[in-house]
């Protein structure tokens, strides 16, 4: 197995047995992992020097509303709106984020937001918020972005679908991250992550470098 094959396999399972050996691939510069723009978030690594979980905004990680056609898709100057897509986001109201960069080239096992977490209801469960109609609006005042609260596959899912209860906090953010990181390696052509990859704990997490 080659140095970017080894690569490729942690890629695909953040979880493999093999990501010290890719650490040392990597430090006998056989692969190289490249830096990446993570608009403002940051990086924790394993105990061996790899990426294994991003913190970042949501915005940043999902895409945030086009600047110059304020999320609309349609161009438009001096407040007139004109059938045409908006050159910037060709139409989508969106600037794609980071996630299908990350994903595609480092094996994160784990996302975390910075700006968004659990809310403790009166009834002591812990929710995650949506009250977006469609995957176009963005999300406000903590809610998840509908692209990811779709993924989420845990928890008890309301009947209103506006939000999902979990037992714990620690359920809700871990069930927020496995979506985040479907998200991510969907939009980079990845596979889900099945089994032991999807649910197993952080193996590593003590060992996480400052």
């Amino acid at each position: 197995m080659t140095a970017n094959d080894l690569l490729a396999a942690v890629i695909l399972n953040p979880h493999d047995i093999r990501r010290a050996s890719l650490a040392d691939a990597v430090a006998d510069h056989l692969v190289e992992l490249p830096n990446l723009d993570l608009r403002g978030g940051e990086v924790e690594r394993d105990q061996w020097g790899l990426p294994w979980r991003v913190r970042c905004t949501m915005g940043a990680w999902c895409g945030e509303a086009c600047e110059q056609c304020e999320g609309l898709g349609i161009y438009h100057r001096l407040m007139v709106m004109f059938d045409e897509p908006c050159l910037k986001c060709h139409g989508t109201g969106r600037i794609p984020g980071i996630a299908a960069t990350v994903c595609g080239a480092w094996p994160v096992a784990e996302v975390e937001f910075s700006d968004v977490k659990p809310n403790k209801s009166y009834l002591g469960c812990w929710q995650l918020w949506n009250d977006s109609t469609t995957a176009g609006e963005f999300p406000e005042n903590g809610d998840v972005d509908k692209l990811l609260f779709d993924l989420i596959t845990e928890g008890k899912r309301a009947t209103s679908f506006r939000f999902i209860d979990f037992a714990t906090e620690s359920a809700a953010l871990a069930a927020l991250s496995h979506a985040a990181l479907t998200f991510g390696r969907r939009a980079a052509g990845l596979p889900d992550l099945q089994g032991a990859a999807k649910s197993e704990p952080s193996r590593w997490l003590k060992a996480i470098m400052p």
